[in-house]
């Protein structure tokens, strides 16, 4: 795996003490020596994309997905879809990004499906995600579109049990007591 997580999952795991990413996963956007960008997923809002979109270009939409927050940092209205002729940036295959204005606007005039519309994000300045890998807060996947669509609900479980289905087969189980109670 490349030092840089462009394109993957982190997945919060039990060690991670920031309550604003508890059970979270965050798709990483962009990452490199100087930062790290990525938007949380699984944090579902009251607001509709309608109503967002209402409020920002003064015309109607039918599109009534929840808006999600993407972190704790505030940031534009961003959608994630599998279209990516109409993307700024396909992520990984299945996965795009509409960031800019003119972009947003093509993605939800097309009535693109799925669709994940997300306002805010998360960012880590030069060295502080890697800090976080390194005492166990984040566990990394490559990212897929079954995990970015899941609903929300369901996605830190997701993208668990796939990171674990991967990893258990590899441990050995000659540590590992028959009756759990002795651990």
């Amino acid at each position: 795996m490349s030092r840089f997580l462009h394109g993957h999952l982190l997945i919060a795991s039990p060690y991670l003490s920031d309550r604003n990413f508890f059970r979270s996963v965050v798709l990483i956007v962009s990452h490199d020596e100087e930062h790290a960008f990525g938007l949380l997923l699984n944090r579902p809002g009251h607001d509709t994309l309608a109503a967002a979109w209402q409020r920002l270009s003064g015309e109607e939409c039918d599109r009534n997905e929840r808006l999600r927050y993407g972190g704790p940092l505030e940031g534009p209205l961003m959608l994630l879809h599998g279209e990516p002729t109409l993307a700024d940036t396909e992520l990984v295959p299945e996965v795009a990004i509409s960031t800019t204005e003119q972009a947003v606007i093509e993605t939800v005039e097309a009535g693109v499906d799925p669709l994940v519309p997300i306002t805010g994000y998360s960012g880590w300045g030069p060295g502080q995600l890697e800090k976080e890998l390194e005492v166990g807060g984040w566990m990394t996947w490559p990212a897929t579109a079954e995990v970015v669509f899941a609903k929300p609900e369901e996605m830190w479980s997701i993208a668990s049990a796939q990171v674990s289905e991967t990893i258990m087969p590899h441990l050995s189980n000659r540590h590992t007591p028959s009756d759990p109670r002795m651990n």
